[in-house]
């Protein structure tokens, strides 16, 4: 039975071993097509006729950090170009927050809302028209897709703090979920 076994498990072998071999070598054999440039279609009247788009309603979300005054420059500087109106958005997420709402009070809130009240008041102060909304939410990502599909601005800008890969999943993606969830132009800045 050993030789008649052998005679099976040799060939069985050697099939595998080519069948591998083949895997491995294929895609090295395989001819690949010369890649064709792209196609560009430049519209008969030329680029000077593409019309860019307005923004009438701007969306800047905050969230007390450094990055709050970047995004607001980078908000006021389109403000101004497209005569739009600036939103600023905060979503307080604390525990107080969460539980309380709009009810809560602790000193960490109202700082918040005078620092808040205070840009949006230094905004208008540089001729802007602008509004200030701070919600109370679990979820910012969800609170600001709401906010967003209530309010329908044209543009968001969000600032991005640099977290990648582990640090995401551990303090949240709050921008790729939104920016997955809007239908609007969404502009991430950073330091």
């Amino acid at each position: 039975t050993a030789p008649a076994i052998l005679f099976l498990l040799i060939p069985l072998v050697l099939g595998l071993v080519a069948l591998l071999g083949w895997m491995m070598l294929e895609p090295w054999l395989r001819k690949r097509p010369e890649p064709r440039p792209p196609v560009v279609q430049v519209p008969e009247t030329g680029l000077t006729a593409l019309d860019g788009p307005k923004y009438r309603r701007i969306l800047v979300t905050l969230d007390h950090s450094r990055l709050d005054r970047i995004a607001l420059a980078h908000g006021a500087a389109f403000a101004r170009a497209h005569d739009a109106r600036l939103l600023l958005l905060h979503v307080e997420e604390g525990v107080t927050s969460q539980i309380y709402g709009e009810l809560a009070e602790t000193a960490e809130v109202q700082a918040g809302r005078a620092y808040f009240a205070a840009l949006a008041q230094s905004v208008r102060a540089s001729g802007i028209e602008t509004e200030l909304a701070v919600l109370h939410a679990t979820r910012t990502s969800a609170a600001i897709i709401n906010f967003v599909r209530r309010e329908a601005p044209d543009l968001l800008i969000m600032g991005a703090h640099g977290h990648t890969g582990l640090q995401d999943l551990m303090f949240g993606a709050t921008i790729n979920e939104v920016r997955h969830a809007v239908g609007i132009p969404v502009l991430i800045v950073r330091e």
